[in-house]
């Protein structure tokens, strides 16, 4: 194995590149990722802050719902989500595990947008319209309003998905409402064993 070795300058002699492009405050050039408004790139760290933050908040959910010596999920957050769907049926106050069943639900949709929103390349849109695309294996996934049909799940303002930054905000607030509800519900639940 031979060790690595850095890459040329751009501007190397004999090395044909690209006129430079501007570049955004962060030193990225605006032709990688496009003239994102600010927020978009701030709003998209803490989707995934969050979701990490749901995922260690769901890992004291499970512990709680299982016995001292019962082995504990994986920590990835599908696997916490599948353990604690598991214990559910432990819990004996039906409006309790009524609203653990609806916070599993919404943080497995959270634990796809977050997938989503890491994976996705983002092309900027001049109107400001936020375009999700990736690539899935033989097929594209694209979520953009008025989209073009063609191999593609096509769908408009989805709440886990959204196309604008407004809804991108609100979709960070629910988010961390999740969050806040995930500590209350395991609070109540300790308080009903």
């Amino acid at each position: 194995m031979t060790s690595a070795q850095p890459l040329p300058p751009p501007d190397a002699p004999g090395i044909p590149s690209p006129p430079r492009a501007e570049r955004d405050r962060c030193g990225v050039p605006v032709n990688l990722l496009g003239q994102h408004h600010e927020d978009f790139y701030s709003i998209i760290g803490r989707i995934i802050t969050l979701c990490s933050l749901l995922d260690e908040r769901l890992h004291i959910l499970d512990a709680r719902l299982k016995t001292v010596d019962a082995p504990r999920a994986a920590p990835n957050l599908n696997a916490v989500i599948k353990s604690c769907w598991e214990q559910l049926p432990t819990v004996a106050d039906e409006n309790l595990r009524a609203a653990l069943e609806l916070l599993l639900d919404e943080s497995d949709r959270y634990r796809h947008t977050r997938n989503d929103a890491a994976h996705s390349l983002f092309p900027a849109q001049a109107d400001g319209t936020v375009v999700w695309w990736r690539q899935d294996g033989n097929r594209l996934q694209t979520f953009a309003p008025g989209a073009a049909a063609g191999p593609a799940d096509i769908a408009t303002e989805d709440p886990y998905r959204p196309t604008t930054l407004d809804g991108w905000r609100n979709l960070v607030r629910q988010l961390a409402d999740l969050v806040v509800a995930a500590d209350s519900l395991t609070w109540r639940l300790s308080a009903s064993t």
